[in-house]
């Protein structure tokens, strides 16, 4: 099944980020691709803690509804690697990830469980401030490949991927927004450690450029084999695609390295 997973910058006008997704989704539909992937809250670009609350929708609202008529228009499954859900009552919004079939149909959502918090350059991000997190683990079936869901600081959370390698899963998600520091010297380290511990795909569409907080993000989005091989890198600097194949063959043989463990 061949994959397309954009590194977005994220502009200021959510409005531009959409047309700019929808350029890439139009693209990757005339390469015969099947699903592409965008990164964590890839449409919103977030200075202050209002600016959260402003970009939250319902997972009905207008912004999920249109990437729907997209996908059914196309022919091609989506990713949208986070979006803010509004939750009813609540100031704080979950930060969500959801995935259409190439029928506009909602296959599954998943709201990010460990949330981030750190110091980055005396900056300090701490997404319990404005986010609730999530309590359940999702999966999704595109084809023959059963996907686990994830978001960037998931990807240090071991457990949480083997928990999905029981249920079956074959390839993981891992949209993000991963910071430069951080992710010079844990990125690839813990996506291959993901792929290898489980014999699966790791997928990993990742923010580049500087964030409304004006932290730098790392980029380097990456498809990662099932034994761990780097398949595709993006840069450090520039918005890409990457086009990758995922093979039911690949996965086989890397189960049978290891067959007891999986």
């Amino acid at each position: 099944m061949k994959v397309a997973i954009v590194q977005f910058k994220t502009e200021k006008s959510k409005q531009r980020n959409i047309q700019k997704a929808i350029g890439f989704i139009q693209k990757a539909a005339d390469k015969k691709v099947k699903l592409i992937l965008f990164p964590e809250t890839f449409l919103s670009y977030v200075k202050t803690s209002e600016d959260i609350g402003k970009q939250a929708e319902v997972l009905t609202g207008p912004t999920t509804r249109l990437f729907a008529q997209k996908a059914k228009e196309y022919k091609i499954a989506i990713l949208l690697g986070s979006v803010y859900e509004e939750k009813k009552g609540q100031k704080k919004v979950y930060n969500t990830s959801v995935l259409l079939d190439n029928r506009g149909r909602y296959v599954a959502r998943y709201r990010k469980v460990h949330l981030f918090s750190a110091c980055i350059d005396g900056k300090k991000i701490d997404e319990h401030k404005n986010i609730l997190p999530g309590i359940f683990l999702a999966t999704g079936k595109i084809e023959q490949f059963k996907f686990g869901f994830s978001v960037c600081y998931d990807l240090r959370f071991a457990d949480m991927y083997g928990k999905y390698r029981k249920k079956g899963v074959n390839v993981f998600f891992v949209p993000s927004a991963f910071t430069r520091k951080t992710g010079k010297v844990h990125w690839e380290t813990l996506l291959k450690a993901r792929a290898i511990e489980n014999c699966a795909y790791v997928l990993a569409p990742n923010q580049v450029g500087i964030n409304g907080k004006g932290v730098a993000l790392y980029g380097n989005s990456m498809a990662i084999s099932p034994s761990g091989k780097i398949l595709k890198r993006g840069s450090s600097h520039r918005e890409e695609v990457l086009y990758v194949d995922l093979s039911l063959k690949e996965l086989k043989k890397a189960k049978k390295v290891l067959p007891d463990f999986v």
